[in-house]
């Protein structure tokens, strides 16, 4: 399955998906934080390097995706305990 990161327009806010299309990762994300947004307020952009791979901080890590959160101290990482994966597959699942 494909690995998509999906941003919000105008947000740092993104977050890692498994979909088969950039359009599904978009609708995923959307009903998933649920807050009324339209499905054109986001972006997908895909990261080849975690197809069918768990979505797993050290596997977002070696793929070559980052994020800064207010814990990450100038890092390019933040603490693996401030990861949160909301993709519900069957690969996520697994792990």
């Amino acid at each position: 399955m494909k690995a998509w990161i999906v941003y919000y327009y105008d947000n740092e806010w993104c977050n890692l998906v498994h979909a088969e299309t950039k359009g599904k990762a978009c609708a995923y994300i959307r009903d998933a934080i649920d807050v009324g947004l339209d499905f054109l307020d986001f972006r997908a952009i895909r990261i080849p390097e975690l197809d069918n791979k768990p979505i797993t901080y050290n596997n977002a890590a070696e793929s070559g995706f980052f994020y800064r959160d207010e814990f990450s101290n100038g890092k390019r990482v933040a603490p693996e305990e401030s990861f949160i994966n909301d993709c519900r597959c069957k690969i996520c699942k697994q792990k």
